[in-house]
Formats: structure tokens, sequence, C-alpha cells
């Protein structure tokens, strides 16, 4: 993950309250930890409609930091591969990574090491773009097109793709169970719901994740 790449982004790329994520935290859970927090808008959010009483947050981009730091209860400066987290085993109710997994070197270690601060009956919240949606599956095939942009799924600062198979073998070989997997974006959304819903992941470019913990005798 490039801290000066991820600067660069336009306003508002880090004042974005992540809405679908919020809505998958139980209300009355406790703590509540943010990989890829920006300005801590969400886990305000969080505070504010009861659904944790304590935030912390993890942010690559300083001054995003900073400003979290104003309204968030503990903010961690730095790249989450590169630093040690000072939190205790299991301290967490909640863990959330909205477009964060993708950026990293080894998203499936970071998972690993995340899910042992998730409490036996937390709940990890994750989002991450779909490389097998139209928008890129059909250029590659017909144009043989594989190019990176500012932004959206072939962001050129994403170091990993993943499709909907890709996903849950991320988390389900790294500690979690997938509870569920939504598409994001009204397209897919309407396509899910038609006879050919299959279609849906061409149409998807986005999905949220929701899991929790292996339970016992379950494979890890």
């Amino acid at each position: 993950m490039n801290r000066n790449t991820l600067a660069i982004k336009p306003a508002g790329y880090f004042r974005n309250v992540r809405r679908e994520l919020v809505e998958e935290i139980p209300v009355g859970s406790q703590a509540v930890l943010e990989i890829g927090c920006g300005e801590g808008v969400t886990g305000a959010v969080l505070k504010t409609e009861g659904r944790a009483t304590w935030v912390a947050g993890v942010e690559l981009v300083d001054d995003a930091a900073r400003k979290a730091a104003m309204i968030l209860d503990k903010v961690i400066i730095g790249n989450i591969e590169q630093i040690d987290l000072p939190f205790k085993h299991e301290q967490f109710d909640a863990i959330l990574l909205g477009d964060v997994l993708e950026h990293l070197i080894d998203p499936w270690y970071q998972v690993r090491r995340l899910t042992t601060y998730l409490s036996r009956n937390g709940v990890f919240v994750a989002s991450l773009p779909n490389v097998r949606n139209w928008r890129v599956v059909l250029p590659l095939l017909l144009l043989g097109k594989w190019e990176y942009e500012d932004f959206g799924i072939m962001d050129r600062t994403h170091l990993r793709f993943f499709t909907r198979k890709g996903i849950t073998t991320l988390f389900e070989e790294n500690g979690l169970t997938v509870r569920k997997i939504i598409p994001i974006g009204r397209k897919s959304r309407i396509f899910s719901r038609l006879p050919l819903g299959f279609l849906s992941e061409f149409a998807t470019p986005q999905y949220l994740v929701v899991c929790h913990r292996k339970g016992e005798g379950e494979r890890v």
C-alpha cells in the first residue's frame, strides 16, 4: 500500500461514510476496529447510532489520521502490513475493512491476523471490488485490454484482484465463516433477482462480505 498515491485521492475520499458497512454492525456493540478509517466519519456514525461505544482506527495517510484522532477513541497511523497493533486478543466486537484488502501485498495473512482480535461472537465486515465485472472482463476478452485507472475496480493502487469465489476463499481459509456476501450496486441487485441470477456477478462492481469466527470443529 502506497501512502503517497493514496494521499492524492480527491477531496472527500477520506470523508465517505460507509453506510453499507455501518448497517451490518449490531446496535449495542462495544469495541469496533476500522482498518482504513480515513477521517473517522464511519466510526463516528457507529457511535452516534449506538452501534459502538469505543472505536479504534488504523489509517495510512497522515492528514486523514490526524482528523480521525479528533473524533475516534484511538487512531494508529501506519501501514497495517508494517505495524504492530496494541490490542488484546478477542478485544473487538466488530472489525471493518472498507476497500482495504485489495491494496495489500498479503491480504490473506492480514485477515488471519486481524481475526485474532475479533471476539468469539464478533462480526468481520469488509468490501472488495469484483474483477469479474463486465467493465473489466469484456475489454480483456475482446480487446486484450487490461489498463489501470485512477478509480474503480482497476484503480492503480490495487495490488490484488478477487472474484466472488476468491473473496469467499480469502475469508473461509483464514479463520472466518462467510455468513453473507452481498452485491453492492443497483444493477447487480436487479440481476440477482432475475431467473439468470448468475449474471449478477458480471454486473457487480463490488461485494459486501459479513463473516464470523469459525466455530469449534469448523475447518480453518
